[in-house]
């Protein structure tokens, strides 16, 4: 038995007309590569404690929260060290 009103699905689903929009992976989302909280911390051999400060007083590089996940996109991680290299203590301004 057919069914006439799925046999031409072209015209229920057309094809999406191309646009210069990213591309989505294969979650349907837009992603750029991020790290998570211990990976950071591993990175920077520092504790997960002092990244969790750093978020709450808004000095570290900027995040991602979504619920309780949090994520470091690698452009901001790279954006926060290179604003934080210093060549001498006199950079840092007095403390």
């Amino acid at each position: 038995m057919n069914n006439p009103n799925i046999e031409n699905r072209e015209n229920i689903f057309p094809q999406q007309e191309k646009t210069n929009q990213p591309k989505l992976n294969n979650k349907s989302t837009i992603l750029e590569e991020c790290l998570n909280e211990t990976q950071l911390a591993k990175h920077w051999q520092v504790s997960k404690k002092l990244l969790q400060k750093m978020r709450y007083k808004g000095s570290g590089p900027k995040f991602i929260k979504i619920g309780s996940l949090v994520r470091y996109p690698l452009s901001e991680i790279t954006k926060y060290e290179q604003d934080n290299r210093h060549s001498n203590t006199c950079e840092l301004g007095s403390v």
